[in-house]
């Protein structure tokens, strides 16, 4: 059972790298669009989590 897994997984492994399977036709525009994206977005993620904190940070008292 094991010798079957390990088969099937190497020529899994071998299908996946093969050249016509990783050439999709993919230009590196979309890719750069999409790294670009999910940059603002954490970006946004911070801003918006620097502002609440902000806000806790003032809410709390200066001296007991």
């Amino acid at each position: 059972m094991v010798q079957r897994f390990a088969v099937a997984l190497t020529v899994r492994v071998q299908e996946l790298l093969a050249p016509e399977r990783r050439d999709r036709g993919e230009g590196p525009v979309p890719y750069i669009i999409l790294v670009a994206l999910i940059g603002a977005v954490a970006v946004g993620v911070w801003v918006a989590l620097d502002q609440i904190v902000d806000g806790w940070i003032d809410a709390v008292p200066d001296a007991p």
